[in-house]
């Protein structure tokens, strides 16, 4: 399936790249029809048959998430859970977790390094 992120795009003009070398020495008249015939191909028989498998395979993907919500609704019963909206709650906490853990490690480096500073300091002190 061709992918529409940056690489996909890099794929896509590098095929172009490659039929500018072949009809850079053609006639004006010659290159549109060249540069036509294989942008209709493109359309033809690459973008609309990966965007046929892009449909299909998220509506499958739709159809197995819809399958499971009885299953999730029934651990959510077990579980406690009143709705939906406490997973995005849950999802924000542990962001905020994360943050923190992240400036309390920065902090931890930090701490180390005035250590070492400090442990020089009575090094050259001493001597």
């Amino acid at each position: 399936m061709l992918r529409w992120d940056l690489e996909g795009c890099e794929r896509y003009f590098s095929r172009w790249n490659a039929l500018a070398k072949s009809c850079r020495y053609a006639s004006r008249f010659h290159r549109q029809q060249e540069i036509t015939t294989y942008a209709k191909h493109f359309d033809s028989f690459e973008t609309y048959v990966n965007l046929s498998k892009f449909l299909c395979t998220n509506y499958r993907q739709a159809l197995t998430i819809l399958k499971m919500e009885p299953a999730l609704k029934d651990w959510m019963r077990q579980e406690h859970v009143e709705s939906f909206d406490e997973f995005h709650q849950w999802l924000l906490e542990e962001k905020e977790y994360l943050v923190g853990l992240k400036h309390t490690a920065k902090t931890k480096v930090e701490t180390l390094e005035m250590e070492y500073v400090q442990k020089l300091v009575n090094l050259s002190t001493s001597e």
